[in-house]
């Protein structure tokens, strides 16, 4: 519902994850691991350790200890003195078999809802260390107004669950409260900012940034964000039959790439990867 309008993201980290996602389901694999390629890993024992709480949970995400992956709003929020926190991401995730039927929708915090079963949070857990590499969020304002749509929803959603209440009471009335409470939250952190003794040219690139994000978030209705819920929710129901009809005739690495239509020595031409694990 997104594809043809200004909410599309024009990234395929998505795309990437999915397919992760429905090779390890046609190969027979019980778990796999996301590694985005802005993390380093300092201990690759911790991968073990995470291999190993599976057992007991969906997915494990390793601890960032690096850049913080938040959006450029938590961002500007922490550069004015607001303690910002960090959730598991997608960025160092094992996931699990039991959390292959949940998929990446392409919406910025993908991560967040594929943590998602329907109901509230999958059981998750956090152990060992990833390092993300440092980045400047207000480099491009664009990053903002792209971010923001799922920020929006998945801020709304996780502040429903925190409150005891589930998927079901995200509707208009809901979303009607909650937008204006967005705005203000990014106004007010304009206002610090341009008030802040900031070094100026970070100020003027934090100031175009914010103000990006509060005119997409303006564009944004209560209808669009129930509307694109049932669809997510729709979505999921799609992806639970793709992958149940996938575990039921699982054909192997070779198998899974063949009907996937991916040319498996094109993957790995000019690439060296820097470590192999088998699953």
């Amino acid at each position: 519902m997104l594809r043809h309008s200004r909410y599309k993201r024009k990234v395929d980290t998505s795309l990437k994850r999915n397919l992760g996602l429905s090779i390890a389901a046609l190969a027979g694999w019980r778990r796999i691991l996301f590694l985005d390629d802005d993390i380093d890993l300092p201990d690759l024992e911790d991968l073990s350790v995470a291999a190993g709480a599976l057992a007991e949970h969906a997915v494990v995400g390793l601890e960032n200890d690096g850049m913080p992956d938040n959006s450029v709003v938590c961002h500007a929020l922490r550069d004015i003195g607001v303690d910002q926190a960090t959730f598991i991401g997608g960025g160092a995730l094992a996931v699990g078999e039991d959390a292959y039927d949940s998929f990446f929708p392409n919406i910025y915090n993908e991560d967040w809802f594929f943590l998602l079963d329907g109901m509230g949070l999958r059981p998750s857990a956090v152990t060992g260390l990833a390092t993300q590499k440092p980045y400047d969020p207000y480099r491009d304002a664009d990053r903002a107004r792209g971010e923001e749509l799922g920020d929006t929803l998945a801020e709304g959603v996780y502040g429903l669950l925190d409150s005891g209440l589930g998927l079901g009471d995200a509707d208009e009335k809901y979303w009607r409260a909650f937008l204006p409470d967005r705005r203000r939250i990014i106004r007010h952190t304009l206002e610090r900012v341009e008030s802040s003794t900031i070094e100026p040219a970070q100020k003027g690139r934090m100031i175009t940034a914010l103000k990006a994000a509060i005119g997409r978030s303006h564009l944004i209705e209560p209808e669009l964000c129930v509307d694109y819920l049932r669809a997510w929710q729709t979505d999921n129901v799609n992806w639970c039959s793709h992958i149940r009809e996938s575990r039921q005739d699982v054909v192997g690495l070779e198998g899974a790439l063949a009907s996937l239509g991916i040319d498996r020595d094109r993957i790995h031409r000019g690439v060296k990867p820097r470590v192999s694990i088998g699953v």
